[in-house]
């Protein structure tokens, strides 16, 4: 299956620079059926002629984002100088609410092509 999401335009060029290896999500509608295999088509979100095609290497599904970085080192989910800075990054997206209503996925990908 082939799906589009939005991402901000950081996590986009890390995407393309290979220094974002997880794209960190909260497991609601837009995330709750991928699938190993899947294809998602990222578009920045600030110049929405810019496109990329990842596959899904692997899902890993926690119930908050402080609870993946137990287990993953949040380098991996793009650059930050901390954990802390990492958290609050993720907080201009998401509140502490939806992430405890949701709960949190760590999208595994490859770049396949920038579109």
């Amino acid at each position: 299956m082939r799906r589009q999401l939005d991402i901000n335009p950081k996590a986009f060029g890390n995407i393309l620079n290979g220094s974002k290896e997880f794209e960190l999500r909260l497991y609601d509608r837009e995330t709750w059926d991928l699938q190993l295999g899947d294809e998602i088509v990222f578009t920045d979100f600030a110049d929405r002629s810019r496109r990329l095609v990842v596959r899904v290497e692997g899902l890993l599904r926690y119930p908050t984002f402080r609870a993946l970085f137990s287990d993953l080192d949040y380098g991996r989910c793009g650059p930050a100088d901390s954990l802390e800075k990492k958290m609050a990054g993720i907080y201009q997206y998401y509140t502490p609410a939806q992430e405890d209503a949701a709960g949190v996925v760590a999208i595994k990908m490859r770049l396949l092509e920038r579109l």
